[in-house]
């Protein structure tokens, strides 16, 4: 006697096996990535408004990586910035230069914008040394002189960051003009 080792519905069943496999797919890719678009200059020159960017959740974070945070002073609002300082550092900006631990740092080219900012913007170009404590990062952006920052709101707990920009789509940009 033979036996019949196939389903009574292999259509169905692959069908079905699909669908799950889709669905869990989708929950796991919702959980760990997300998407959003970059609507201010705070980022120029590494990202532009306009562009798409896809946010990685589960990645660590470190020092010189561009993250998505929840902004410490408008609840609702994710900010982009790039970690220059992380737990335990000390942090100091003397005429424009940035010192990490007394040690100047090296930053890639940024975008300066002179324009007189309200309210005494006063740590944007001079902040005496603040130390870190343990799960705080300090948070800037590259357009160095347009950038709302730990300069303003301080240090940052790790908690506020949702997660390390892995791709950026430079396409996705809005075409203006001709």
């Amino acid at each position: 006697m033979k036996k019949n080792n196939e389903a009574p519905y292999p259509l169905m069943y692959k069908i079905v096996m699909a669908s799950c496999g889709l669905i869990i797919g989708l929950i796991l890719t919702r959980l760990c990535f997300f998407v959003m678009k970059v609507n201010s200059e705070n980022m120029s020159p590494s990202l532009s408004r306009g562009e798409l960017i896809l946010v990685n959740r589960i990645a660590s974070t470190s020092k010189g990586d561009i993250v998505a945070f929840n902004s410490p002073v408008e609840e609702g609002k994710l900010l982009l910035g790039r970690i220059i300082a992380s737990e335990f550092d000390t942090v100091e900006i003397r005429d424009k230069r940035i010192f990490i631990n007394g040690n100047a740092l090296q930053l890639p080219q940024r975008t300066a914008i002179s324009m007189p900012f309200p309210m005494g913007f006063s740590f944007r170009d001079n902040m005496p040394p603040v130390k870190l404590n343990r799960n705080e990062y300090f948070i800037m952006g590259d357009n160095f002189d347009n950038s709302f920052d730990s300069r303003v709101f301080g240090p940052i707990s790790g908690k506020l960051i949702e997660g390390k920009i892995i791709y950026k789509n430079s396409l996705s940009k809005t075409n203006k003009g001709g």
